[in-house]
Order: structure tokens, then sequence, then C-alpha cells
């Protein structure tokens, strides 16, 4: 699992060092942050029935990790504004769930390298199911980009709520962890 996780996180390593925009800005200056919200919660087919509890625990996880970094989460005015981007592949394709990531970002750059690197040129002999969180920290006054990070695990739909909250917060917390340095 080690191994898998590993070789997941180097292909989306591979895809964030070409044009796919990285900065490695901190939280330091900043004080508050607010999360991307949308007006209604998208309905997913039912091939990923449990996207939208995912984004609850995301948004969670999410707002946790400002927290504990002492910064204040608001639904108003802020410092930053926080965004996500999830990414599922498997050995034949990438879906992309930027519900969450913002207007104007272009998600679409991401997906296609990860399509090339995590599944056209994938090597791993298994039939494996991952997700990558992207998340993006903006600047609300300037609207610049100051931190892209991201992190990948596999996916297993067969584990219980806790344990899949557990992995969404870890993951959530190592997309993060440059951030708050």
């Amino acid at each position: 699992m080690i191994a898998r996780i590993a070789l997941a996180t180097l292909a989306f390593a591979a895809v964030s060092c070409s044009s796919v925009e990285m900065p490695k800005g901190t939280s330091k200056g900043y004080t508050s942050a607010r999360l991307v919200t949308i007006d209604k919660e998208p309905t997913y087919d039912k091939e990923f029935p449990n996207q939208a509890s995912a984004n609850r625990m995301i948004q969670k996880s999410l707002a946790s990790n400002f927290r504990a970094n002492h910064l204040t989460v608001t639904d108003g005015s802020a410092d930053l504004i926080v965004g996500y981007l999830v990414l599922v592949q498997n050995n034949y394709s990438t879906i992309a769930f930027d519900d969450y990531f913002g207007y104007g970002r272009d998600s679409d750059s991401i997906v296609d390298k990860a399509q090339t690197l995590g599944v056209v040129k994938n090597n791993r002999p298994d039939a494996f199911e991952s997700g990558t969180i992207v998340v993006d920290v903006i600047d609300a006054r300037t609207n610049e980009l100051v931190y892209r990070g991201h992190a990948t695990r596999d996916i297993y739909t067969s584990s219980s709520a806790s344990a899949r909250q557990a992995n969404i917060n870890a993951a959530v917390t190592e997309a993060l962890n440059g951030f708050f340095r």
C-alpha cells in the first residue's frame, strides 16, 4: 500500500513540475480564511455515491487545519480563500470534482497532466482507484494563488466513515503542510 501511495504521489508530483502552477507561499501575515462554498450541493451519479459526504469531510478537515494553525475560518470577509479539487483515477480514467475549486481556476490543465501521468504513463500492474486532493489558497485581496498543495491516497470504498475521515484528514494535512511551516 505504501508503494502505491508513493507511486501515485510521485506521478502527481511530476504533474506538478510541468506547466501547472505550484506556488509555495506560507500562512505568515494572514489571519483569516474562507472556504469556497456553493449555493446548492451537487448531485453525483451512482458511480460516486460517497462524493457528497467526502466533500463535507474535506470541508471539515480544511477548517480544522486552518483553526489549528491559528487562522480564523469565516463565512464572510477573509484574508484567504481556500478551494480544492478532487481527482479520482483508476487504470483507465481521471475524473475531476471541481465544485469547490472556485471560479477561474484552471482545473483542466491539472486534470490533463494527471491523466497523462497517472493513467497513460502509469506502470501499476494492479487495478487501482486513487484519490488526489489539490488545495489552492488564494489571497482574497489580490486574487493571486499563494499556495497549491496536493496529496494522493488509494480509495477503499468499503472503509467505515471514521476510516474515511481519518484518511481525508491525513491527505488534507499533507496537502497543507508546506503552507503552515
